[in-house]
């Protein structure tokens, strides 16, 4: 509005409403804001292949892809599939955008404050449609996420602020975490949930005698992921009792 803030009072207030948060991405186009809007809109949804869903899902598809909706504003997002992409899906994802700034949380970004990624000048403009992202793209980004999430998992379980949990229990974290996984347990939330468990009730606890119930729950496989640690959660309750 004519009556609004100066360009400069925007600027320092969404870089305080930020606040080292991973909450924005900064795509630079020369062409001019309706041309990335446009390209930005075309981009909203992308396509993955099933391989990308956990394996109970990918049972109920037929189709070899499915549509996902793409947060091209969330840097934890960018950090991981640009380390990711290959150059054909890289030019489609920039489109007429030069550059991507932003800051991702520390556990993606690594020793970097932030991230300045720049499109490659030799690369022509990208082909229009829908961006897809091959088989070797999404495992990639699934090596990352792993190595992030393990490394996320132990600093957040033995960090005094959080869980309090004694630095002397990251082996135990860490084999918790590779179970969670071969439980095909997906979403951070179920990973952190049976990881609690393993800290409550003793390491490998879903194997000890008398916890039976909760073997079953965890290897239900009728259920999603989500409803497996929800019923071994119940099933541990009603032990404890």
């Amino acid at each position: 509005k004519i009556t609004g803030r100066s360009y400069e009072d925007t600027v320092e207030a969404l870089l305080e409403l930020i606040d080292g948060k991973p909450a924005a991405v900064f795509w630079q186009c020369s062409e001019g804001g309706d041309a990335l809007y446009k390209h930005l809109r075309s981009i909203n949804i992308v396509m993955l292949p099933k391989t990308a869903l956990s394996s109970f899902d990918q049972e109920e598809i037929e189709e070899t892809h499915v549509s996902a909706l793409f947060r091209h504003a969330d840097a934890n997002v960018l950090m991981q599939i640009l380390s990711s992409i290959n150059h054909e899906e890289a030019n489609r994802l920039y489109g007429p955008a030069k550059r991507l700034l932003f800051a991702s949380d520390h556990i993606w970004r690594g020793s970097y404050n932030y991230a300045v990624v720049n499109r490659h000048e030799e690369w022509s403009v990208s082909t229009p449609g829908i961006l897809t992202l091959s088989d070797q793209t999404i495992d990639e980004m699934a090596r990352i996420r792993e190595n992030g999430l393990r490394k996320w998992a132990i600093m957040y379980f033995t960090d005094p602020e959080t869980e309090g949990y004694d630095a002397s229990c990251t082996e135990q974290i860490a084999y918790a975490y590779a179970r969670a996984k071969k439980y095909d347990l997906e979403y951070k939330e179920d990973i952190w949930d049976f990881i609690r468990l393993d800290l409550k009730y003793g390491e490998n606890f879903e194997n000890k005698h008398g916890y039976e119930e909760v073997l079953e729950a965890l290897t239900e496989g009728a259920s999603t992921p989500s409803l497996r640690i929800f019923y071994a959660t119940k099933a541990c309750l009603t032990l404890s009792i």
